[in-house]
């Protein structure tokens, strides 16, 4: 939708972008810094690069239809207003980078080396994992122990494991088992 619009909004040109009389009349809502970059590049007829990370989003709108001239302003006003300048390199040629630096918001920097941080991300997993394997493994004894009351139950072959407590007395007031002689 947003390049729609970028394209409505050369195609409403009244002239051709090589004419000096053109007028445009443009709405362009909360488009990306580069598209308000292509549309500079088109109307000015030059070649703009755009350093790698500039980015944002701006709103370039007119009510009224405005020279050539007054759009560029307009959008170089609008990508100031973003922290984003654009500084000729040749006659033909412009770039696109951060104003402030100061004001560009950087990624955290890295602490360490790739071993430490792969490290430190290995240890976070092997606890979370770690975490997830006491919950499953409580849960899969549960399911094992309840299966063996349920074989016993039918008179199935047991499992290998040996009755807890619990299990013996629930079996012994279920009637499935004798109850155990005490050898004091």
């Amino acid at each position: 939708m947003k390049q729609m619009i970028f394209l409505l909004a050369i195609l409403i040109s009244s002239g051709t972008i090589a004419e000096d009389n053109a007028s445009y009349k443009v709405s362009m809502i909360d488009v990306s810094t580069k598209t308000a970059i292509n549309a500079y590049a088109e109307i000015a007829g030059k070649k703009v690069d755009i350093v790698q990370g500039v980015r944002g989003r701006v709103t370039v709108t007119t009510d009224t239809e405005l020279s050539s001239e007054k759009y560029l302003k307009l959008i170089e006003d609008k990508l100031n207003e973003a922290n984003i300048g654009l500084f000729p390199i040749t006659t033909n040629r412009l770039v696109a980078t951060w104003i402030d630096l100061s004001k560009v918001v950087k990624p955290a920097p890295r602490s360490g080396s790739y071993a430490d941080r792969l490290a430190k991300r290995r240890e976070v997993l092997r606890k979370r994992n770690a975490a997830n394997m006491t919950e499953h493994t409580e849960e899969l004894q549960a399911k094992i122990k309840a299966y063996q009351k349920d074989l016993k139950r039918s008179g199935g072959p047991l499992l290998p494991i040996q009755l807890s407590k619990e299990m013996d007395a629930q079996l012994v007031k279920e009637g499935i088992l004798p109850p155990q002689k005490n050898s004091e």
